[in-house]
């Protein structure tokens, strides 16, 4: 869903000027997938900044097919701390007054 909001934005709002279809959406999650694994359902930054470069060089080069284009879309996994060590710390923080 998040894709699709982004797209739509990526557009201005008007669906004709999308720069992918459906089908592109999903084949694109598949290549995050397949790059980095589960990490790629939890880190979801990392999947929306890929997204929006792969459209930003779309966008820049009219001509091109967003096939051609995914396959040279670099996905990195997040370096950052996991996220259960950030739920970790927040509790910590929080003297433990709260658990999610």
């Amino acid at each position: 869903m998040l894709l699709t909001k982004l797209r739509h934005v990526f557009a201005n709002g008007d669906a004709t000027k999308y720069l992918m279809p459906d089908e592109g959406l999903t084949e694109f999650m598949q290549h995050c997938s397949k790059r980095i694994g589960e990490a790629y359902f939890r880190t979801p930054g990392t999947t929306v900044t890929s997204f929006v470069n792969l459209l930003s060089v779309l966008e820049q080069n009219q001509g091109a097919a967003w096939r051609d284009v995914l396959d040279g879309v670099q996905v990195v996994p997040d370096q950052g701390p996991d996220t259960n060590e950030i739920v970790d710390i927040a509790v910590a923080a929080a003297g433990g007054a709260f658990r999610l």
